[in-house]
């Protein structure tokens, strides 16, 4: 992965000011999805049971992720995420057990690159906003946006190879099970006409016998 310039990390210092990424007020000018967010006092205790996980489901996802990753990196595995181009991706999203997800655990030069890229888009958003008022007294969202896609533009490339990873592992899966799945129906046809054959020849072999009996039993031609 192309590094990005350490220059844009930055510790945070718990002692400067909050800095926040402000937008216009104008309501034309962004987008809003409004949805009503239920009360806690109107969903049940059994609903909540089914919606929400518990902490002991959370124990039990971190234990198995950790170990997960933990395995990978024995093995090699996240040896695949040093050069994530897409002949990689496909190989890590088709083999393997249940690691897709947990790539900065189970690469951490892959997860530390991935926070520091986060990190530098943030930051260069938000010194984008100071100058941009400093300058013309207001942020305008399209040059905030074009400054954020130019950071993430590796972030996206990587979504975008994953995703098709993803595609390649979902078709050779599910071809898999049509040649499995074929295999069982050729196996079971097999079976049943061998079955067949088993049923004709005990339904005959009685009446085989049965007329070799009679003609035993039969006197002889004078």
């Amino acid at each position: 992965m192309t590094k990005y310039d350490r220059s844009c990390d930055r510790t945070p210092n718990p002692t400067a000011t909050k800095r926040k990424l402000r937008f216009p007020a104008k309501v034309d000018e962004l987008e809003q999805i409004l949805t009503r967010v239920r009360n806690l006092s109107e969903i049940s205790r059994e609903e909540r049971r089914t919606l929400w996980y518990n902490s002991l489901d959370f124990d039990f996802f971190k234990q198995t992720a950790r170990a997960i990753s933990k395995e990978t990196r024995r093995c090699g595995g996240g040896d695949l995420l040093d050069y994530p181009d897409e002949a990689n991706l496909k190989k890590w999203a088709c083999f393997g057990h249940s690691r897709r997800g947990l790539e900065r655990w189970c690469n951490k030069q892959h997860g530390n690159e991935r926070r520091r890229a986060a990190q530098a888009s943030i930051e260069a958003v938000l010194q984008a906003q100071d100058t941009m008022k400093r300058q013309d007294g207001q942020a305008t969202v399209e040059r905030l946006s074009e400054i954020y896609s130019m950071f993430t533009q590796e972030a996206t490339d990587l979504a975008q190879h994953m995703g098709t990873a993803d595609e390649h592992a979902v078709a050779r899966e599910k071809s898999a099970y049509q040649r499995r799945l074929l295999m069982m129906r050729s196996s079971n046809n097999n079976n049943r006409a061998t079955q067949t054959a088993e049923s004709q020849k005990n339904y005959l072999a009685p009446k085989v016998r049965h007329c070799s009996s009679a003609y035993n039993a039969m006197p002889a031609a004078a």
